[in-house]
């Protein structure tokens, strides 16, 4: 997340406050970038550390700040990429295995992309695909190891970000609904954010509600 976030922001200078060396990974990799000037700092030794409950209460609030007096939009993903950071693809780009699904395996996908060894799979509604001989079927010819299965409902309340086309943030939102048929999602977006330039549909990992109390995450199926 930070890696990606720094090459949006391409930034000229680099502070980086670490206690010890948590932040070398990114540090190192940075470097190579001679463009980059980066500095390290060590934090204020007296700080106060929070544990997690107390870091959990605050998001909470700041979450409920962010989305109060929030409204329902509605947005048209049909010329706009998504981008999942829960499993590192993009939603509804490969129609070509979609059609694969259901012909060869009667299967109603909506989006579905090979990663690695792995199938990602998004059902239009629950159907069984744990059936040995099925599952053996589709994993040989997608060449697999394993097989991830989610349904529309996993999107619910799942946080958003929409990126605009020089790669920056215009603000978060919070998923009620997607109508997978029409191209479109309704959300929860605070009045002051803008959809203009919109060129990016980013899936986050928290699922919170418009009052920032964060909900339990739901697991793909694994086969």
């Amino acid at each position: 997340l930070k890696n990606n976030l720094i090459k949006k922001v391409n930034p000229a200078i680099l502070v980086a406050l670490q206690f010890d060396e948590e932040l070398e990974p990114i540090l190192l990799e940075l470097e190579a970038q001679p463009s980059i000037k980066t500095y390290r700092i060590k934090p204020y030794q007296n700080i106060i550390t929070k544990n997690w409950k107390e870091r959990k209460a605050r998001r909470r609030r700041q979450f409920s700040i962010y989305f109060k007096d929030s409204q329902l939009r509605d947005i048209d993903f049909s010329a706009i990429e998504i981008k999942d950071f829960n499993f590192g693809l993009s939603l509804f780009l490969e129609k070509n295995i979609v059609s694969l699904c259901w012909k060869e395996f009667q299967l109603e996908t909506i989006s579905a992309e090979v990663i690695d060894s792995r199938l990602f799979m998004l059902l239009s509604k629950p159907q069984s695909i744990s059936n040995k001989d099925t599952l053996a079927r589709i994993k040989k010819h997608f060449q697999v190891k394993q097989v991830l299965v989610i349904l529309p409902n996993w999107f619910q309340h799942l946080l958003v970000s929409f990126t605009n086309s020089e790669g920056l943030s215009n603000g978060l939102g919070i998923i009620k609904h997607i109508d997978f048929e029409r191209k479109k999602i309704t959300a929860y977006l605070p009045i002051p954010i803008s959809l203009d330039n919109l060129a990016k549909i980013e899936l986050g990992r928290i699922r919170i509600k418009p009052d920032g109390l964060e909900l339990p995450p739901i697991e793909p199926e694994r086969y």
